[in-house]
């Protein structure tokens, strides 16, 4: 693929070094460089393969690098303002070289470029290098969440990052190759587009602790499973202690201790408690962390991120733990008030989700932090369309789509999760490339930066070939892709076989790049056919005349929310009375309970068909939000909003599921679509052209006055528009700023007035 012009390519001129030692997997290496400067300033170069943490001075700087594909991948860039005088740069490496869901294979690799005003020290044969072989992992591994630590700390190099820490035993570092030669399998350097990460310190809070004799027995199972071994009667006598933070957190957890004798610590994480009031020993013992540490006192940190609320600590007998803090990776968010109202539920609700998708924004837009660091093409469509209205980072959006790109298959289809080649065609999700057709489609329209997507035209291409390889005779989809299901939600087994969702969803995407002269030349006019096609026969396939809905597919009876939801946002033929369509779907009488997660052992894993299934989370739910906005449904949209999300409002993040499941986390960011859907439709403010070009301020008409005011301030890339209206004696006052180079039309109802760039202020009789 070619890359536009924004990923630059640097020259590198350091050297990739490593340690001397045989293992290829779950590999740490510490580096080891004293520098001098003559005045305060000085930058630092750095990439590793696959993580890296960079100390200078005894001081923690930085993580990194961002996961991404070896042919983007990106180095960091850090400015220091050091004294004049002699310094020390340290950094821990810790190289996967397995296939996980979350990273590439990749290969051995670290190098560092210090440049002061004397020119540049580079990785080479002079920096010390040691393997960690107090790294004691039995190979232990979560796909979606990388190796444990198992760490002795009798062996382990602590202070290795002080300036007067002796390494004089240590070797010299092995140069493997010049960086960016013909021997790097890594391609295209760039600088990092994301932000650098900020970093806090947070104390946990101690819950409560005991000895393992206080543990419930359903709870004991973690202390029985963990490293795969069974506690004898003298370890019975440990103890534990459970700390919480304030919120989901992603980052490093350092336990301060005092031991009697040499002990074992292990190290639990979770943002759920049992009912017992423990974290989940199933889930969670298989992921801990260990140290074996020496008598008397210490501290022991966890050298890589992990997501978690709830640290639980399971100590020795005779060890006592004396604290729990974390250091949390947090990225900047340059949070805007894009939305506010006079209905304090929709503010909660507007909260929760941008601080839910800030949390889950570490490496890209990532699934969780806690359960899966994986970057799932599902998540990122919501936190994209999110971005745009909370923070707009250009940087971040440019780099998923391409990031994302880079997992296409031979098929033309892309993997449900990037970057990694853990088998690329397990998850061709045909859900997830309609999505991201939309993030290519939103891109334009947001940014209007054409420039910067030319390249994957291709790309969009591919995946409308692969699309409509899977028309049947009858011009409808059949699904049976490879793959987990389709993904239009979370909740039950969906049936394979012609689909009304998958038709709808594409008539509707396809629809939309007709107002764009950008793809002329990919929708051609057998697709327009194939399209319309699609509208006329769906009625008569998927439409359920008795229950008087859409089922989701021609082989079951299955009729879910999100079935008619897309049939109407695709407009296909027989869905112009959507008012009673929605009627139906959100009727109470006419719903089974919300499932509880795909393929869970639940007592309603099969649902009552005689019943149509709501949304099993809120990631299913914006389907119908959304159509009911788009269709001007506003009073029954924003009390479906309210009803699925205001559940969740008083929360600190939002949940995966709508029903709390086993294998669910309490953040997750495919359920924060509000942090869009309230300014887009609630507030009413929404691009109409590329790049802002034209922009629309459409007031919502409710009802029953559910919301009589509202404001915020959207971002554009020509300014911010900022907008509020008030409904009062019969009239609405609107507000608008209006940057320069926008046509923004005020509309209310049937009435539409052009606004002028500046200030201004419109009454409107209500």
């Amino acid at each position: 693929m070619n890359l536009p012009t924004c990923f630059k390519k640097h020259d590198i001129i350091a050297n990739v070094i490593w340690a001397n030692c045989e293992r290829d997997i779950d590999m740490y290496v510490v580096f080891r460089k004293k520098f001098v400067t003559e005045n305060e300033t000085c930058s630092i170069k750095i990439f590793a393969d696959t993580y890296y943490n960079l100390y200078v001075d005894g001081s923690f700087i930085h993580r990194g690098p961002v996961r991404r594909h070896e042919n983007t991948a990106e180095y960091d860039k850090l400015s220091l303002c050091l004294e004049k005088g002699e310094h020390t740069v340290a950094v821990l490496v810790h190289h996967l070289g397995a296939k996980v869901a979350g990273h590439r294979t990749g290969e051995k690799n670290f190098w560092c470029e210090i440049e002061t005003e004397n020119g540049k020290i580079i990785t080479d044969e002079s920096w010390k290098a040691k393997y960690l072989d107090a790294m004691t992992t039995d190979g232990r591994i979560f796909s979606h969440y990388d190796f444990v630590e198992d760490i002795d700390m009798k062996k382990f190099p602590i202070g290795f990052m002080n300036p007067d820490f002796d390494d004089s035993a240590w070797e010299n570092a092995l140069v493997l190759f010049k960086a960016e030669s013909e021997n790097d399998i890594h391609k295209n350097y760039r600088q990092r587009t994301m932000k650098l990460f900020s970093y806090l310190t947070e104390k946990g809070e101690l819950m409560k602790a005991g000895t393992f004799k206080d543990m419930p027995v359903e709870d004991d199972r973690f202390t029985h499973k963990i490293f795969g071994r069974v506690r004898d009667e003298a370890e019975a006598d440990g103890n534990y202690s459970l700390y919480k933070f304030e919120k989901t957190i992603s980052g490093t957890v350092k336990i301060a201790y005092e031991c009697e004798e040499d002990s074992e610590i292990i190290v639990a994480y979770d943002d759920q408690l049992t009912h017992e009031g423990f974290v989940k020993p199933d889930r969670w013992s298989k992921y801990a962390d260990r140290f074996l540490v020496e008598k008397g006192k210490g501290e022991a940190e966890v050298l890589f991120p992990r997501g978690f609320v709830y640290v639980l600590v399971d100590a020795s007998k005779g060890c006592k733990i004396l604290s729990v803090t974390a250091t949390k990776e947090v990225y900047p968010y340059e949070e805007k008030k894009s939305f506010f109202a006079d209905n304090k539920l929709l503010n909660d609700i507007f909260d929760v989700s941008v601080r839910t998708q800030q949390v889950c924004t570490i490496d890209g837009f990532t699934d969780c932090v806690n359960r899966e660091r994986v970057l799932w093409l599902g998540d990122a469509y919501f936190d994209c369309m999110g971005n745009y209205y909370s923070t707009f980072d250009k940087g971040l959006l440019l780099t998923t789509i391409y990031e994302h790109a880079m997992g296409r298959s031979e098929k033309g289809a892309l993997g449900g999760y990037n970057s990694s080649n853990m088998r690329p065609d397990w998850l061709l999700m045909p859900s997830y490339n309609l999505m991201y057709l939309e993030m290519v489609i939103d891109y334009l329209l947001y940014t209007g930066d054409e420039e910067n997507i030319l390249p994957l035209k291709d790309t969009v291409k591919g995946i409308i070939e692969y699309i409509l390889s899977n028309i049947n005779e009858k011009g409808v989809f059949d699904t049976q892709f490879v793959g987990c299901s389709n993904y239009w939600d979370w909740g039950y087994s969906e049936p394979d076989g012609e689909n009304v969702k998958f038709g709808a969803y594409f008539a509707f995407i396809v629809d939309r790049m007709k107002e764009f002269d950008f793809f002329n030349d990919i929708i051609t006019p057998e697709i327009f056919a194939a399209v319309e096609k699609i509208k006329e026969v769906s009625h008569e396939i998927f439409f359920d005349e008795e229950k008087k809905v859409y089922r989701d597919s021609s082989s079951s009876k299955l009729t879910t929310q999100a079935a008619t939801s897309y049939a109407v946002l695709g407009n296909i033929k027989g869905s112009e009375n959507y008012k009673e369509l929605f009627g139906n779907i959100t009727n109470e009488a006419n719903l089974d309970v919300i499932p509880m997660g795909e393929n869970q052992a639940q007592e309603n894993n099969v649902p009552d068909l005689n019943k149509i299934l709501p949304a099993a989370t809120m990631y299913g739910a914006t389907v119908t939000a959304r159509t009911m906005f788009i269709k001007g449904l506003y009073s029954e949209g924003l009390k479906y909003l309210t009803e699925v999300w205001g559940e969740f409002a008083h929360l600190p993040t939002l949940p995966e599921l709508r029903r709390n499941g086993a294998n669910n986390t309490a953040c997750h960011g495919w359920s924060a679509s509000p942090a869009y859907l309230l300014p887009m439709y609630i507030l009413g403010v929404r691009p109409l052209k590329e790049g802002y070009n034209e922009a629309l301020f459409h007031i919502p008409n409710f009802e029953n006055n559910e919301v009589t005011g509202a404001n915020g301030s959207v971002i554009t890339p020509k300014g911010e528009i900022k907008a509020a209206y008030t409904k009062y004696d019969g009239f609405i006052k609107a507000d608008v700023f209006v940057p320069k180079d926008i046509k923004l039309t005020v509309k209310y109802k049937e009435k539409e007035y052009l606004l002028i760039e500046g200030a201004n202020t419109v009454y409107i009789k209500a």
